[in-house]
């Protein structure tokens, strides 16, 4: 029973990692004995110009953080890699030494983990994007931590309220996008953002990433898009892969003079009429009246979107009332049209 109880307090150590658990003793390190671990470099962007100057100046002005490796000279690094990628680039010399702090090799990797996890401040954690939040947490199952140690202890550290499902999901979803190439535009979307991913087949993510890469979209954006694709996919039965290889997706993804917000406006409309043809139909028979209808200037007429009201809205801006008396004297004549008759027609069947 003692050693029970001795070995559980042992296990609770180790994952409560602090920096009274290490000495405070700072020793002298060869630059060249230091490794980099991925699972540990979660901040891909660089230091600013000030902080590159701060640590070529003085690159142990904040002491280094590395563990011990069993039976080994090589020291894990495990806070500082944006520093350690600028000392490498400004050609730091290998055999130079800098002040660390150890941490024993005993502590298990998932304690390292959750320690450098911990250390960072909040709004440093909450800020990480979905994509890098995902990651952090498969190096986590990667370590041996299980799911539901996962959502009681990282969820909340990420700003997230601790979920079983949420940490299952996170993990499913980052074991799909494990072997694709992920477009920058998704790496800075939140975790709610990339979800809806998770409608789709693993067979569909190629062709989703590519539409991710062409569209450049915000994360809002992103999912409307996502959410009609589904849409018209179930609607037809088919994969969002072969929807998107389609003649009238690829002419228009492929069109190298349409980018930007063109680009998406004009496939949002395709999607549109792919999930409601009829809709679709009326839509463009209704501004193309109201096209030949040649309204005043100032004038505009506006229908229910969704034609469910038999009734049309017009909208008359005038400074004046002899303005106005002049705009509706010049509307009287458009009325007479055949397209107005056209355009109530259209409404009332």
């Amino acid at each position: 029973l003692k050693k029970s109880a001795n070995d559980k307090q042992r296990a609770e150590l180790m994952v409560d990692l602090s920096a009274k658990n290490f000495s405070e003793k700072l020793e002298e390190v060869e630059f060249s004995r230091i490794f980099n671990d991925p699972a540990l470099d979660w901040f891909p962007e660089e230091l600013e110009a000030s902080e590159k100057f701060l640590v070529l100046e003085n690159p142990s002005l904040n002491p280094w953080l590395v563990q011990a490796q069993e039976g080994e000279k090589q020291l894990l690094l495990v806070d500082g890699y944006r520093r350690m990628r600028c000392l490498k680039a400004a050609g730091f010399d290998a055999s130079q030494k800098l002040e660390c702090r150890i941490i024993p090799a005993e502590f298990p990797k998932k304690s390292i983990l959750l320690f450098r996890l911990q250390s960072l401040p909040s709004s440093k954690r909450e800020t990480l994007s979905g994509y890098g939040s995902i990651r952090i947490l498969q190096h986590f199952q990667e370590a041996g931590m299980k799911v539901q140690e996962m959502s009681e202890r990282v969820l909340p550290l990420f700003g997230e309220p601790p979920s079983l499902h949420r940490a299952n999901r996170m993990l499913q979803l980052g074991n799909r996008l494990a072997s694709e190439k992920v477009p920058e535009t998704l790496k800075k979307m939140s975790v709610q953002d990339l979800m809806p991913l998770l409608r789709f087949s693993s067979d569909d993510l190629p062709a989703l990433m590519e539409l991710a890469e062409k569209m450049k979209m915000g994360g809002n954006k992103w999912k409307t898009m996502l959410q009609l694709v589904d849409e018209i996919c179930r609607i037809r039965n088919i994969k969002a892969r072969e929807f998107l290889t389609e003649e009238d997706c690829r002419s228009l993804l492929e069109n190298r003079d349409l980018q930007g917000p063109v680009l998406y406006r004009q496939f949002k409309q395709l999607l549109d009429r792919q999930r409601n043809p009829e809709l679709s139909q009326l839509r463009e028979q209704f501004e193309r009246l109201s096209k030949g209808l040649k309204l005043p200037q100032g004038v505009q007429m506006e229908n229910d979107d969704f034609f469910e009201k038999e009734e049309l809205l017009l909208k008359i801006k005038a400074s004046s009332s002899k303005e106005l008396l002049s705009q509706l004297e010049r509307l009287r004549d458009c009325l007479d049209q055949s397209e107005m008759e056209a355009i109530f027609r259209m409404l009332q069947g």
